[in-house]
């Protein structure tokens, strides 16, 4: 995956946070997929403008003055893709690697949509032969007509295996919401470290478990965790694998030491419903 300005995990970072708050960065309102055509290529031109856009999209490519130049392989490889649905009497959904959000769509002119959640101005995306193309903030990003993402694409960065891992049994919290528990610490396969939160929805309801901004700190220095966000539903629970940048934090499991910060709980509009204290450092006895 060559091209890249930055390494994997601050890739990763860079794309998990612009690529998670679909309700606040206008520019990535446009990484998701629409409707219903499996192939790829040049979209025919129709006697209904509106009738061009119908379909599912997938983002094929991102350019970014940070990330790079990013391909779909590339995206999938780290665990992420993004694609809309736009539907006829313009709903639509946004697909976030399985977070799935609502849309409106509508059509500026012949070759232009403008696609919005509830909580954000419009953002457009322009037809351009035959794939639909959004350049804002720096950002440029192409999608093609069709589910493109493949089921035996690479999915979580190639190979998942761990080079050491080991059990933990950490209880973060425990209420009627939700129950969060640090199982697990590695280091991956890239060297990079880091931990697995299991997340299990009590509720009735839709509920996002993240990270609070400028919260964490590890071994004295102030430093995000990356992959502490998830969305779960009611009664169900899913693991996060969260790790640090190993060329700033150690390729040891000895490097995951003093670690604080605060983890958010939020339903299903990012309200924040409850924040738990952090608190974990590797060899530390009790």
């Amino acid at each position: 995956m060559g091209g890249w300005k930055m390494n994997a995990a601050s890739i990763r970072t860079s794309l998990a946070r612009r690529l998670g708050v679909l309700v606040v960065l206008v520019a990535l309102v446009a990484l998701v997929g629409c409707g219903a055509s499996k192939g790829m290529g040049t979209v025919a031109p129709s006697k209904d403008p509106k009738a061009d856009f119908l379909g599912t999209w997938t983002a094929v490519s991102v350019s970014d003055k940070d990330l790079g130049d990013l391909t779909l392989e590339d995206m999938t490889g780290l665990g992420i893709y993004f694609r809309i649905t736009l539907v006829e009497d313009g709903t639509g959904t946004m697909d976030l690697a399985g977070d799935v959000e609502d849309l409106k769509w509508s059509l500026k002119d012949d070759t232009t949509v403008l696609i919005n959640d509830s909580e954000t101005a419009a953002s457009s995306l322009e037809l351009k032969d035959g794939k639909l193309v959004g350049d804002e903030d720096g950002t440029k990003m192409v999608f093609e007509k069709g589910d493109l993402v493949k089921e035996d694409m690479p999915k979580g960065g190639g190979s998942t295996d761990d080079k050491a891992s080991e059990a933990v049994d950490y209880l973060i919290a425990d209420d009627e919401l939700a129950t969060i528990r640090m199982t697990e610490v590695f280091v991956d396969f890239t060297g990079d470290p880091g931990f697995v939160v299991n997340f299990k929805n009590n509720s009735d309801k839709s509920l996002r478990i993240w990270s609070q901004s400028e919260s964490f700190s590890i071994n004295g220095e102030m430093r995000e965790p990356i992959g502490l966000f998830e969305l779960t539903k009611p009664g169900t629970y899913v693991d996060c694998k969260v790790f640090y940048d190993g060329a700033e934090v150690g390729h040891e499991l000895a490097s995951l030491k003093d670690i604080s910060g605060k983890i958010e709980l939020m339903d299903e509009d990012y309200n924040v419903l409850r924040t738990y204290d952090f608190s974990y450092s590797y060899g530390a006895k009790g």
